[in-house]
């Protein structure tokens, strides 16, 4: 299996569990809600089912994003970034998920950059990423 293949393989497992484990927990709530009349299921059963919606609806854009990218729907036009300016905002995007991770490596490399991950011990996943300078004139 060559790395491109490996790499869809994974993307194509995140996508079956990021898609599959929210509308498992829609089911099954709203499941519960038909045999059971407590209160308390009655009452917290109505939240995991809105909370596990807007997981699968978050899945659901972040998958029409890849495949809007894949496709070349989306054009990413590089643009001069002030760096002082950019790195004196917030520390970064949140990577929710393996897809997440799909769009950051897609809009780096789109940009002329490159990506790399790796494990920190105790401390989780270090993500670095290079982007080309632009050029003296549009600066």
């Amino acid at each position: 299996m060559t790395g491109e293949e490996a790499r869809a393989d994974r993307l194509v497992s995140e996508l079956s569990h990021e898609l599959h484990t929210p509308l498992a927990l829609i089911v099954g709530y709203a499941e519960l809600l038909q045999i059971r009349t407590d209160e308390v299921t009655r009452r917290d059963a109505p939240t995991r089912i809105l909370e596990a919606a807007e997981r699968l609806a978050a899945a659901m854009d972040t998958l029409l994003v890849v495949l809007a990218l894949d496709a070349g729907w989306l054009s990413v036009e590089p643009t001069p970034v002030n760096l002082e300016t950019a790195l004196a905002g917030p520390a970064g995007l949140p990577v929710r998920s393996v897809l997440d991770a799909y769009i950051a490596r897609m809009l780096v490399e789109l940009h002329g950059g490159a990506i790399s991950a790796e494990a920190v011990a105790g401390k989780g996943l270090r993500i670095v990423f290079t982007l080309p300078l632009a050029p003296e004139a549009s600066r």
